[in-house]
């Protein structure tokens, strides 16, 4: 399970970007984050209405 996603502009040595990977659910058998959320900040993306379609 990922719980933190680093981005490095330019591969540099100091975080550019940092986000959680919170609130997991399950759809399907499968368990996607709903919640990203920046330390110290009030940022949050939240995903709403999530749904999986299989063939």
């Amino acid at each position: 399970m990922i719980k933190e996603w680093t981005f490095r502009k330019g591969n540099s040595t100091e975080p550019s970007l940092s986000t959680s990977f919170e609130n997991y659910k399950e759809f399907n058998g499968i368990k996607i984050a709903i919640d990203h959320k920046q330390e110290g900040s009030s940022w949050n993306l939240n995903f709403t209405n999530v749904s999986l379609k299989t063939k």
